[in-house]
């Protein structure tokens, strides 16, 4: 069995499930409409993502809010916090 991932894999995950979003068709995941912006995919792929309660808590403390509308800046930010 694995090893459970650090909320810096995470972190990671995240960041490149964001750096995807654009390129996913509206099809591919539940709520697409609420993620039209980085911030709101951001909350989409938290709800979507299978991440154990205490690790979400922990991810939602450390990611920052995303201010930009452009999906590859918003993950820089989000890897940026993974350092």
């Amino acid at each position: 069995m694995a090893a459970p991932k650090t909320v810096r894999e995470r972190l990671l995950d995240v960041a490149e499930a964001m750096e995807k979003w654009p390129t996913m068709g509206q099809d591919d995941m539940d709520g697409w409409l609420y993620g039209e912006t980085p911030q709101g995919a951001l909350g989409v792929i938290l709800r979507n993502a299978v991440i154990p309660a205490a690790q979400r808590e922990a991810l939602r403390a450390v990611l920052p809010t995303l201010t930009t509308k452009n999906f590859a800046e918003a993950a820089e930010q989000i890897r940026k916090v993974a350092k």
